[in-house]
């Protein structure tokens, strides 16, 4: 498990993953890679989408008609850039939601994996 907090630590979360699940395969009954794969199916759980929070978002934004919001699994983003079509790559709001998604994995599988658990939203 050390291994795999040292590559959680340098951002690399699937690689993260492959050896929790190889740490579980030698021992299926750690209970550290177990808390892990136990947070990843509840991080895999999107939060519930609310227009009341879109509302109050918007409330503290003086332009936000002319924003458009993007939600992801666990937030919501008010933008004023173009929405990219056809394009391979993904827009900036996209690309912005991700690594907010990562960071918020990241943040919460280094302490669960350390067997300090932290409270999951459950409402945005």
């Amino acid at each position: 498990m050390k291994a795999a907090l040292f590559g959680l630590k340098k951002g690399m979360v699937e690689e993260f993953y492959e050896t929790v699940k190889l740490v579980l395969k030698a021992d299926p009954q750690h209970k550290g890679a177990q808390r892990v794969m136990a947070l990843k199916e509840k991080i895999n759980e999107p939060l519930p989408e609310s227009s009341a929070e879109e509302k109050d978002l918007r409330s503290f934004v003086k332009a936000s008609s002319k924003m458009r919001a993007v939600p992801s699994k666990h937030f919501l983003l008010l933008t004023d850039t173009p929405k990219k079509q056809g394009k391979k790559n993904s827009d900036r709001a996209e690309q912005r939601l991700k690594l907010l998604e990562d960071v918020y994995e990241s943040f919460l599988l280094l302490f669960h994996a350390q067997d300090i658990e932290l409270d999951i939203p459950k409402s945005g």
